[in-house]
């Protein structure tokens, strides 16, 4: 009888372990991932770069938001950057684009300390104007002391009329070099931060 209970037991906590819940992404909208105290490899590093998304969404509402129109580069369309900030701590910056062909959406997202961690760009192409298909990208940037730990692309073709939903479309990670994709998204988001600054006024 006792060796029985052991068993049964044993069975009990295979199925909890089991059915334990998944930790969150940035790009599932699920609950926050639990941080990991002392991350050893890469993967560490980006469930703690998805906490602080987690971390950034929740509080999102409580930070300050400002905004200031720009003329994109070669003219056409219409372009404005979203900040949201923390007292005077730039916490997110979003890039806006909007041209004939469809939105362009980048966002930067920072520590308290001014380390880049995360980027998400989405964009659409439309293929013409007049009942013309949707192409839509996303693709997601995590990085650590400015190198860049994973890529991922999600890309979808979406028929006339069609939900532009891209929740279900799988992920593929993109190979790179970390360091010199790392080094590419600092000069972007140097140069992104510089344009930002000249829109609203300030002197770099």
């Amino acid at each position: 009888m006792k060796h029985l209970l052991l068993f049964l037991f044993g069975m009990g906590l295979f199925v909890a372990c089991d059915n334990a819940p998944q930790d969150a992404t940035a790009d599932n909208g699920a609950q926050t991932p639990t941080p990991i105290v002392e991350p050893t490899k890469p993967s560490d590093y980006v469930a703690l770069i998805k906490a602080d998304y987690a971390a950034f969404a929740d509080k999102r509402d409580a930070y300050t938001r400002t905004e200031a129109e720009f003329e994109p580069q070669g003219g056409g369309g219409s372009g404005k950057f979203i900040r949201y900030s923390e007292g005077e701590t730039l916490r997110m910056l979003r890039e806006e684009i909007y041209d004939n062909h469809g939105p362009i959406t980048t966002e930067y997202y920072f520590r308290t300390e001014g380390e880049l961690y995360f980027v998400y760009e989405y964009s659409e192409l439309q293929e013409n104007a007049v009942r013309g298909a949707t192409y839509v990208t996303e693709d997601r940037y995590y990085l650590n002391k400015g190198v860049c730990l994973q890529h991922l692309n999600k890309r979808n073709k979406f028929a006339y009329g069609q939900n532009l939903d891209m929740g279900k479309v799988r992920s593929e990670e993109i190979e790179m070099d970390p360091n010199e994709l790392g080094e590419e998204l600092r000069a972007q988001v140097d140069e992104v931060l510089a344009r930002s600054r000249r829109a609203f006024g300030e002197t770099d």
